[in-house]
């Protein structure tokens, strides 16, 4: 049987049939694996240093904000009045529109008493549905949309509508406009008045109303009326602060 196992393992070709083959005795020495387990095992080394050393090594690290990429947009602040949900990113422009819609501070320095502004938004739906006769059914609510300024809001109505607004003012100016699909008005807060603001509620009350939504030539004579009508103090009393 030894014999046997020598020849299929040791057995070389014969003359004339090529080169001898490479070929394994069953009777190597200690040595002689250890040695043959060495080489191996090198190439898998070597390869293993070849690739970490190709490897890119981690950038360093960076002082200061993370790349915009990785940034987390601020997160949606919520203002509740009885007919509005003003959704905002910083407090600071909830209160610049307060500021801009004639709520006086309670006290000097303080800033401007947000109690007032949800009576000063809710009124003025209260004094355009009666203007208009035209009353929004029960339930139905109004989403205000704050952003900073009139091209975040312009980035709004593109992404939303894929279209390009005919407005006047420099390229890229829209201070609001009303979308009836999500109820929500967009307002910048830069460009905030009351004149402006009842001309888009007019477009909310009209949009959302019983008996058939208006033309767009005709909603916009009517939110012309509401907005000249606020800017000439004729509304719940109210006076444009002065400049």
């Amino acid at each position: 049987m030894k014999g046997s196992r020598a020849l299929l393992l040791g057995m070389s070709p014969g003359p004339g049939c090529g080169p001898p083959a490479v070929s394994f005795s069953p009777f190597l020495g200690d040595n002689e694996v250890t040695s043959f387990k060495e080489a191996a095992i090198f190439p898998l080394f070597l390869i293993a240093a070849m690739v970490l050393h190709a490897w890119p090594a981690p950038a360093p690290a960076q002082s200061g904000r993370p790349p915009a990429a990785l940034r987390r947009p601020p997160l949606q602040q919520l203002f509740h009045t009885e007919r509005v949900d003003v959704v905002y990113d910083r407090r600071e422009h909830l209160e610049e529109l307060a500021r801009r819609l004639g709520v006086a501070p309670p006290a000097p320095g303080a800033p401007p008493d947000l109690g007032t502004l949800a009576l000063r938004l809710d009124d003025m739906l209260a004094e355009i549905t009666r203007v208009l006769k035209r009353q929004p059914p029960p339930g139905v609510r109004l989403r205000l949309r704050l952003v900073p300024d009139a091209l975040a809001v312009r980035r709004q109505h593109d992404a939303l509508t894929g279209l390009r607004p005919h407005t006047p003012g420099p390229r890229g100016w829209l201070p609001a406009f009303y979308e009836p699909k999500s109820r929500t008005l967009y307002l910048s807060v830069a460009d905030a008045r009351i004149g402006l603001l009842a001309h888009e509620l007019t477009h909310f009350v009209l949009s959302e109303s019983p008996g058939g939504r208006p033309s767009e030539v005709f909603q916009e004579s009517l939110a012309r009326y509401l907005e000249e009508r606020y800017l000439s103090g004729r509304s719940f009393d109210f006076r444009p602060p002065g400049p």
